[in-house]
Order: structure tokens, then sequence, then C-alpha cells
């Protein structure tokens, strides 16, 4: 039916005498990732387009040296972990504005689409762009979100596009999206999307010699997310402005753990996001450069349990607020010198209708001193960043305020013209238990201790253009993470439990390879692997039984592949998943062994530009081995399934 499907659109588009592949245009410079002092990757618009992928989870996934936590199925919590330090040491910005959670640390990154991401970027340690606020550079590793800005064709001033996508178990994704000029200096862009799906997707329940097909239960999904955005350019000296504001909302089954062979659910959370900012920035000649933003957040949770194990039904009610204020300054006072100075300042507050609840409240600052050289060949970073935590609880005890001075530093030196970088980083970490680390009811405890991570970096880049025919790059790194009062997350289904384990040390290798060729006219391939290699052990005590054992859900080896070739007619794309063994308790007895996967998936799109309507068609085989493996512990994961994309651009 895909075929046929395609082989039609090719026609319609040879007759309307237009061709749909635009000529690539290659820069003959070498990417600012192969050159940076620390490891960076880097997603652009059209390689998202290329992979298929609805779902964030899905790309970023894909990136070296990030794992996710995925709790399955369409509306599984979805989080993401660099190099093992744990969610919690990932800030994840959108379009610059942090987004956070004082309650556990997790965000969850299933209420991002693809359909609204223009870039996705990845940083490792200490990052080269030091005009950044001082919170992006307070995470051991920090993810890049950056929305699509409208863009117009000569003579337009209007574009809209409308989608809808249709996945197995009864999954179907409506979305809307609509830009227009308001003006010469102004422009404002909306979007919005359904998400709705049954997720009762079956799997394969084994029980010593017998082997059943089961359906996964309460694993239903609604979701409804929209954002407006509005652009200024306030002119030459005006600089420009933006505004955002993001809606998500939700209500999903929890379908639980299939424990003991058997699974009985009997949980629900409800979920509303909202999230105002406006961000304004401005150039003075080329020695200074400055941004200011103001946000603010709301987030609403509602988790209910009727499990018979309780004496009344558990109804637990969350509402967080968080207010931001940051402010940047760049200076140059010479030639290949940049200063800057970032303060965040932001308060976090926690209601809950729960009984235990000592409604915490939180203020934070941040202050990052930054300098940054840049030679023909050389390239410095360093930087000290202040973190001053202040809280109190309205009852109870609270836990006593934080203070520290973490410094980074990366520094690289161009080789063979340029093409060759050696690299080396070294970045202080400082991670502030979470509030449900502190307080949650028969968890939480406010002695607990901040985490502390010393990430050192070393590594070379190789990257090589010839012509408009070819182009590759390699990158190697070699790492060691040290970990003092590592808080280590035992997961359930909606609040983890944490607890110090102590000291743990960290050695891994992280590897790329991205690669360009255009092997005929018609047809260009895109290859992009990556592997990584862990050893992360738990070195608190030499008596104790987990001993140098690998910590939870740390694989030794994982590793991607993604090969896309792009003709005319059609762009085919395979991408293949791999994790190995994991352990999902502190021991690494065979049976805490959660085993390794391969997940392989192959998309097929095609794009028909009929004047000023481009059609676009997208079909993708997704877990194409079937297998129901497991990320988390007892939640299987959806077996094969298929996806159809429609979207109409105008």
């Amino acid at each position: 039916m895909l075929a046929s499907i395609l082989i039609m659109a090719s026609m319609l588009s040879a007759s309307a005498a237009l061709d749909t592949l635009d000529v690539a245009t290659v820069s003959a410079n070498i990417k600012a990732e192969a050159a940076a002092s620390s490891p960076v990757q880097r997603l652009t618009n059209e390689e998202l387009r290329r992979s298929g992928s609805v779902y964030l989870s899905e790309a970023v996934r894909t990136l070296s040296g990030v794992s996710i936590k995925d709790y399955g199925g369409i509306g599984g919590l979805k989080t993401v972990s660099i190099r093992n330090l744990g969610s919690a040491h990932t800030m994840i910005t959108y379009d610059g504005v942090a987004i956070s959670d004082a309650q556990n640390g997790q965000v969850d990154i299933s209420r991002f689409f693809l359909d609204d991401l223009d870039e996705i970027k990845l940083a490792i340690g200490q990052e080269d762009n030091i005009f950044i606020s001082a919170r992006s550079q307070a995470g051991s590793g920090a993810l890049h979100l950056k929305s699509k800005a409208p863009k117009f064709d000569e003579g337009k001033s209007v574009n809209c596009s409308a989608g809808l996508t249709i996945g197995s178990f009864g999954t179907y994704m409506p979305k809307l999206r609509y830009e227009q000029k308001l003006g010469k200096q102004l422009a404002m862009t909306a979007s919005g999307s359904w998400l709705t799906s049954k997720g009762d997707y079956p799997f394969v329940l084994k029980n010593g010699n017998i082997v059943t097909q089961e359906v996964r239960l309460n694993s239903d999904v609604n979701i409804i997310s929209s954002e407006l955005n509005l652009f200024g350019n306030l002119g030459n000296r005006g600089g420009s402005i933006s505004t955002k504001v993001n809606f998500h909302n939700s209500e999903r089954g929890l379908p639980g753990s299939v424990v003991l062979y058997t699974q009985n659910p009997t949980e629900r959370l409800w979920d509303r996001n909202i999230l105002l900012a406006s961000r304004y920035e401005n150039s003075f000649g080329t020695d200074w450069k400055i941004e200011a933003a103001l946000s603010y957040s709301n987030a609403w949770n509602r988790y209910t349990n009727v499990s018979p194990l309780y004496q009344e039904p558990q109804d637990d009610r969350y509402t967080q607020q968080e207010a931001a204020l940051t402010a940047i300054a760049l200076y140059n006072p010479l030639p290949g010198l940049k200063i800057s100075i970032a303060e965040d300042l932001f308060g976090n507050i926690l209601d809950s209708n729960i009984p235990e609840c000592p409604f915490p409240r939180r203020i934070s600052s941040l202050t990052a001193l930054s300098a940054q050289y840049v030679g023909k060949r050389l390239k410095a970073t360093a930087s000290l960043l202040g973190t001053y935590v202040s809280e109190h609880t309205l009852t109870g005890p609270s836990a006593p305020d934080r203070r520290r001075i973490s410094p980074s530093a990366s520094i690289s030196y161009g080789l063979l013209k340029n093409r060759l970088h050696l690299r080396a980083s070294y970045k202080d970490g400082f991670r502030v238990p979470t509030f449900n680390d502190l307080y949650y009811a028969r968890v939480g405890n406010t002695s607990l201790e901040p985490e502390k991570a010393r990430q050192f970096n070393v590594g070379a880049t190789w990257a090589s253009v010839h012509g408009e025919d070819f182009d590759i790059s390699i990158t190697a790194d070699g790492y060691m993470n040290h970990i003092r009062d590592k808080i280590v997350a035992t997961p359930t289904m909606f609040i983890w439990k944490m607890r110090n384990v102590g000291k743990v040390r960290m050695y891994g290798t992280d590897l790329s390879v991205n690669m360009r060729w255009m092997s005929a006219e018609w047809m260009t391939i895109y290859i992009r692997g990556n592997y990584s290699y862990q050893y992360a052990v738990d070195v608190t005590d030499p008596d104790s039984k987990n001993w140098k054992h690998q910590i939870p859900y740390a694989p030794r080896h994982a590793g991607n592949a993604i090969i896309s070739a792009e003709t005319k007619w059609v762009t085919a794309t395979y991408t293949l998943n791999a994790v190995g063994d994991r352990y999902a308790l502190p021991q690494n007895l065979p049976s805490n062994i959660i085993y390794g996967y391969c997940d392989h998936s192959l998309s097929l799109n095609h794009t028909i530009a009929l004047k000023q309507i481009r059609l676009s068609l997208s079909l993708e085989a997704l877990n194409l081995a079937g297998h129901n493996y497991e990320v988390i512990r007892y939640y299987p994961m959806p077996g094969r399934n298929y996806r159809l994309t429609i979207k109409i651009s105008y």
C-alpha cells in the first residue's frame, strides 16, 4: 500500500514539473561541533525530518552518551540521563528558558513534540557558548530545545500546516500550526496538538515454560498541547524580544509493573503545565551583548490509586510554581577574548493535599562568571559558578542552606589545518536534593546530602569535507566521573525512592561517526553511528555486598546507528538502538539482570510540492523485531507497531 501511495505521489509531483528534493548546500567549513572543546551534538530540522520521528524521546535517544528512562507505551514517563549521572543532572532548556521540576527533578520530555522544534542540541560538561544562563551551566549536561521561528517566502504573510498521525494501539494525533506576520517588525506562531491512544498493546508473558499472550492494561493517554509565540524585532538598536505561552494537559493510566506474572493496574495520573516566558536580547556594537528573561511556570499533578491494598482510595494532588529572572551580559574587551556574567534568581513552591506535606519553599541564586579565548588554533574556556540555595517549610524541619563554588574549564587545539582537534575539559557538578528527596512522606530525608560530581573528559575530533560529494567526522571521547553522595533512584511509576549510595566511579568512552555521501546525482546517503562503553560502580564500602558492582540501570555497552538514503522520490531511514544488560538493583545478581535489547525501525517519507502547497507522507515501522524488551524492569515495551503521518503545508 505504501509503495502505491509513494508511486502515485511521485507521478503527481512529476506531472506538476516540480523537483521536490531541494539541492543540498554544503559548506566547506568544519562544523562548530567538531572544534568544540567539550562534547556537543546537534540535530537540525533536516535531520529530524529524515528520521521520521514524531516524539522528542525518539530523536534524543540516538545521541551519544544519552539514556532514556522509558516506562513503555505512548504516554509513559520519559526522562533524559547523560552518561548515567541521573536525570536531575540534565538541564533542559526551551528557547533559553530552563524547564525544571523541583518536586522530583525529572522533566518528562514526552510533553514536547518534534513538529514544534527546529533544533536539538546536547552539550556535555563545560559549553563553549558562554552567552547562556547560569542555570544552563549548572547541570552536568544540557539538552537545548529550539522552537521553530516563522519564515515567510517573498510576498507571503501567512504560513499554515495541518497534520495527522495514526498509529497502532488506537493512536491518533492531529496537529495544527499557524504563522502570521503582524507588521514589519512582529510575527506570531500558534500551534496545537491532541494525542489520544488506547495504548492496549500486546506483549509476551513468560512463566517458566509457560508462554502466554497478554494485553497491556490501563495504558490509555489523552494529551492536549498548545503554544503561542510572539517575535518582535525592534530595529538595529532596539534589539529583539520574544514571548512564549506553552500549555500542556494530560490524563493517562499508569499500567504499573508486571510482577509475579500478573498486572493489576489501579493508578492514574493527571498533569497540567503552564509556561509563560519573555526574553529580550540586544547588542551594542561589537563589544557588548545582553539578554534578560522572565518566566513563570505552574505544574499541577493529580495521582490516584484505587487499589484494595489501601483502606481508602489514594488521591494525591501537587502544585508547584516557579518564578525566575535571568540576566546575561557578554563583553569583548580584546579580539578573541570574551567575558560573560550570568545571574539566575528563582523561587520554587510546592503545595500538596497530603497530610504529611511540609509545604517547602526554596529560593535559589546561581551566578556564573566565564571567560573564553579563541585563537586560530586554540580555544580555551573557564568559568566559576556560585550556587546559593535557601529553603524553609511551613511545617516541620527544613533542609539546611546550600552554598558551593563550582569551577569548570575546557580547551581544544586544532591540528592538520584544523581538521583534527584535541580537547580536554573538567566540570564540577552540584545537584541539590529535590523536594521529594527531602520531604516526601516515609521516603524523604532532610539530612540527605547534595550530590557532587566531578567530570573529566579528553577527546579528539577529526572532520573532513571533500566538496559537495562527501564529508565525514569522527569523534572519540574518554571520560571519568567521580560522584560523592550519589542519589540513586529506585523507580516506581510516579515517585522515585532516593538514597545516597556514597561514592561512585564512572569510566567510559563515547565514539561517534557522521558521514554524508552523494553517491549519485539522484541519491545522498547519510550515516550516523554512536557507541558508548561505561564502567560505573559503587565504591562506597569494600565490605558491602555491592562493592564495585555496576550501579542500577547503567549498561556497560550501548549504541545506535541511523542510515538514510534520500532521493527525489522517497527518503528511507533505518534506525538501530542497542542497549546491553543492566541491573535493576545495586547487587549484580542474576536475579536482578535486565537483559539487553536491539530496537530496529524503518521509515519512508516523501514530499509533494504543488504550487504553494506541500504534502508530506511518512510511514514508520517501529521495533521491527517485535521484542517486548524492558527499559525499566517489569515494564514491557510495545512490540512491532506502525505509524502513518500525513501533513499539508501552505
